[in-house]
């Protein structure tokens, strides 16, 4: 009867290969892989990849700029925050004498 839903069998050679003829992949191994394939990857484009990139922008400039656009973020969160607003007036004061004491030692080290 066949299994639904579970996956390949644990015996299965394709799954054996990639684990390694070990227990089931984890986080662990799909680093390594990752790692691995990233080093090799990276010796490549060491040896022929300045030639390869130009290649594709000549010959195929659409999948040049599809590449290019996958390796930009899609978005970018920035956060603003009021630091000063959420500072005690303590804090605040402790601030501005430090600050005052920074434009004093500038002013007397300035060249005349």
């Amino acid at each position: 009867m066949p299994r639904r839903g579970r996956g390949p069998r644990r015996t299965d050679p394709a799954v054996l290969v990639i684990e390694g003829g070990r227990g089931p992949v984890g986080s662990r191994h799909r680093q390594q892989l990752n790692s691995e394939f990233l080093a090799v990857l990276l010796r490549d484009l060491r040896q022929g990849g300045p030639k390869a990139i130009e290649r594709v922008r000549r010959t195929e400039p659409a999948a040049y700029l599809k590449i290019l656009a996958l390796l930009i973020p899609r978005e970018h969160k920035v956060e603003h925050r009021n630091l000063v607003a959420s500072m005690t007036d303590e804090e605040l004061d402790a601030a501005i004498e430090a600050i005052q004491k920074m434009l004093a030692t500038q002013t007397e080290n300035a060249p005349r």
